[in-house]
């Protein structure tokens, strides 16, 4: 199954003072080891986070997203992204950014986005949001993202 990572658990998998740092890793390296599809926007937002709030170096920061871009699989929104992100923007009050993540990555044929940032809801048209960090998603993480086995 194409899976997406929300922008927090690239920050996780990059910062070992995260807390949830071993996990966010582990996952990563599944994702990268399975059907995984980056919009450049999280790599963009990745970016930011890291060298704004994190204090990462730039080249710190560039270095990781060349590893990211390296295992993953990429796109960019394009106009009707945009379209749609406006419409979810509408109809469920969404932040536009996630909104435009969440539309990039249907299109890209991504069937569930990894995020603590859960929308208040399951699924949106076909793709689902999932907490990776919570215990209890375990079974269907397993599901989404097969372990990595070496």
């Amino acid at each position: 199954m194409r899976v997406t990572l929300d922008t927090n658990v690239l920050v996780c998998a990059f910062s070992n003072r995260e807390a949830r740092h071993p996990a966010a890793a582990a996952l990563l390296r599944r994702a990268a080891e399975g059907d995984c599809v980056q919009p450049m926007q999280t790599f963009g937002e990745f970016f930011h986070v890291v060298t704004r709030k994190h204090r990462s170096t730039i080249e710190d920061a560039t270095a990781a997203i060349e590893r990211f871009r390296a295992v993953m699989a990429s796109t960019v929104a394009e106009e009707e992204d945009f379209d749609e992100a406006m419409r979810i923007v509408a109809r469920y009050r969404a932040q536009f950014w996630d909104a435009l993540i969440w539309a990039t990555a249907r299109r890209a044929g991504s069937r569930a986005i990894l995020t603590e940032d859960l929308p208040g809801f399951p699924d949106l048209n076909g793709l689902a949001f999932v907490n990776p960090f919570d215990p209890s998603n375990e079974r269907l993480l397993r599901m989404i993202l097969p372990a990595v086995e070496h």
